[in-house]
């Protein structure tokens, strides 16, 4: 015999919803939440990360690696249109951008699946809510954190590739099958086997050459928590340093590897200015920099694709090896410049709750104002080496001439959005009954 059990302090529990909170009992939409405890179980660098496997309904797919663009692209209970079926996601009531926000300043994920959750929200709740909370004060004693990680990021499947000798013998066996002349003679495949000639007949492992087997990402994180009965704070610095896994040749001009570095602060202030009357500011901001080599996605596209024996890294000469319409990765990672990026984010967010009980007990209304500010710049520096090739026979080709340095800066785009909104909200109790209500204002 199967017994269930009630668990009261599950029912208990509060769960944020659409412009307030509520309990799990008189819950009556999909609802499902998640804290800060169970999210820092698996911390990442990017936020939109960490919900992947841990909300029910929720489907999360990341199609990148790339440090400061690996953020995941998430679904509320499948696709709900052929065009862009991406949730409403709000962070402390301001619809923003949430992916890079510090996941130690993360109280809660709430997610509002169903039409009678997303109600509230019309049309733009039709693909479901995500719901951010940041952390606040508390009324105590200053509490200081500070962690720090070191993380060792390792590719969980690369390509494994055949090397030159069973690639040109499998070559002629292809060609032998559909009828045409092998490409590859008994010279050169003695040539591939023994390695005794690699630059007439090279055995590239581009993927072994070019890549770490790891890389480091680094994560500080200081936050102040306390409060006294005037005013709560929760006060946040951190800072990140994520390494891209591609392995780095001489250039003592700049780096030509891929990274991406993140500065941040928040500060979350709340003032009881009255018994009744509650005054809210919270102000963050971040820089974040992204660093990219020049080749862009050709780099690790020519690692995948090129046959190991279709070019070598350097001539004989100390020239760059080359074909046309290609990328060396050698050259690439030693001589190809890079995109250099810089993303400015300042978010304010000013909030004052007012309790009306002299009208009636249970009335109350709120005022909140969100500002986003982004801007962003960049420096590129484009260059090209000389390529050459070099034949089986010996002689050199060339494939393209050298393309001198150009630095190409720009600024923008600059973005502000201002959200308003205006609520009075209804919540009494009667003996074992309780009535609510809301009437709300929101423009962006």
């Amino acid at each position: 015999t199967i017994r269930l059990q009630e668990d009261a302090k599950a029912l208990d529990e509060v769960v944020v919803v659409g412009y307030g909170t509520q309990k799990k009992k008189f819950l009556i939409g999909s609802v499902s939440q998640v804290g800060s405890k169970e999210l820092m179980m698996a911390p990442q660098a990017n936020l939109s990360n960490m919900m992947t496997g841990k909300l029910p309904g929720v489907t999360s797919v990341q199609r990148s690696g790339l440090p400061g663009n690996d953020q995941t692209s998430i679904n509320i209970r499948g696709l709900g249109t052929f065009l862009d079926s991406s949730p409403l996601i709000l962070v402390d009531g301001v619809e923003r951008e949430y992916s890079q926000i510090d996941p130690e300043d993360i109280e809660s994920f709430s997610v509002l699946k169903d039409a009678s959750a997303t109600a509230v929200f019309g049309v733009r709740g039709a693909n479901g809510v995500i719901l951010i909370t940041t952390k606040r004060g508390e009324t105590s004693k200053p509490v200081v954190d500070f962690r720090t990680s070191f993380t060792m990021n390792t590719p969980i499947r690369l390509p494994e590739k055949l090397g030159s000798y069973d690639y040109a013998r499998l070559k002629n066996e292809a060609l032998m099958n559909v009828g045409e002349v092998p490409e590859y003679n008994a010279y050169d495949l003695e040539m591939y086997r023994t390695g005794a000639s690699p630059y007439t007949h090279p055995d590239n492992d581009y993927i072994g050459d070019m890549l770490k087997n790891s890389s480091m990402k680094q994560q500080y994180n200081l936050t102040v928590r306390g409060g006294t009965p005037f005013v709560r704070y929760y006060v946040s610095a951190n800072y990140l340093n994520e390494q891209g896994i591609f392995n780095t040749f001489d250039n003592e001009n700049y780096d030509s590897n891929v990274y991406f570095k993140r500065y941040g602060m928040r500060t979350n202030l709340d003032f009881n200015v009255t018994k009744t009357t509650v005054f809210g500011v919270d102000l963050s901001g971040r820089l974040e920099e992204r660093h990219d080599n020049d080749a862009g996605t050709d780099l690790y596209k020519s690692m995948v694709r090129l046959p190991p024996n279709y070019l070598n890294y350097v001539n004989p000469n100390g020239t760059y090896g080359g074909k046309l319409n290609v990328v060396n990765p050698y050259a690439a990672l030693s001589k190809y410049g890079y995109n250099h990026s810089k993303r400015n984010v300042f978010e304010a967010v000013v909030k004052l709750n007012q309790k009306l009980d002299f009208i009636t007990k249970g009335l109350s209304a709120r005022a909140m104002f969100g500002f986003v500010s982004t801007m962003a710049s960049r420096r590129d520096i484009t260059e090209r080496p000389e390529l050459w090739e070099y034949t089986k026979d010996g002689q050199y080709a060339i494939v393209s001439n050298e393309t001198p340095v150009r630095i190409d800066t720009s600024a923008g785009p600059h973005r502000r959005n201002i959200t308003t909104e205006f609520a009075v909200n209804y919540e009494r109790k009667f003996g074992a009954h309780a009535v609510t209500g809301l009437l709300a204002f929101n423009q962006l």
